[in-house]
């Protein structure tokens, strides 16, 4: 388990079985972690850098990626996308266990894409601008929507997303 600050900087890695803490290291505004392989990658908002992280208390960073606009992972050992918040575009950063260099576009055109969560070779996208769910397939870059007329929050003025409306699969595939 674990947390993190934005405001601050910190990131806490925690054990929730003794409830005690493992790792707490700052960075760069973290707007998102994503657990990957042994380790983890964290986005800063405040360099625009996706980082993988390691040694002790994380300090050493390796640079995987860099987006100009607040970014969320989403994928599992072998695969990870990005969403580009601002550019509303989707990119695999990671693929087959290989960090792409550059990253490739998965999928672009969304309306405010806000929460994304992998589904074997498919991405789900919340995109808040059209109140839908959409699939991306990671193989063909083709995009369905598969939810419409969700109800979302209206955005908030004068930011390029609404109130980060999440998707969240579980192990059995079930869609929240």
């Amino acid at each position: 388990g674990g947390f993190m600050s934005l405001s601050s900087g910190v990131l806490e890695v925690f054990d929730p079985f003794t409830e005690t803490s493992l790792v707490s290291t700052l960075f760069a505004g973290p707007i998102d972690a994503h657990p990957f392989q042994s380790g983890l990658l964290v986005t800063e908002f405040a360099t625009g850098n996706v980082v993988l992280p390691s040694g002790h208390s994380l300090g050493s960073r390796e640079i995987i990626a860099t987006t100009p606009a607040p970014a969320f992972l989403a994928g599992d050992d072998d695969n990870v996308c990005l969403m580009d918040v601002l550019n509303k575009t989707v990119f695999q950063i990671i693929a087959n266990g290989t960090i792409l260099s550059p990253p490739v576009i998965a999928a672009t055109g969304f309306g405010a894409p806000e929460g994304i969560a992998l589904r074997g070779e498919t991405l789900l996208v919340v995109d808040g601008g059209r109140e839908t769910l959409e699939e991306v397939d990671l193989i063909s870059g083709e995009v369905q929507t598969i939810a419409t007329d969700l109800g979302f929050f209206l955005g908030i003025p004068g930011l390029a997303f609404g109130f980060a409306n999440d998707v969240v699969v579980d192990h059995s595939g079930a869609v929240y």
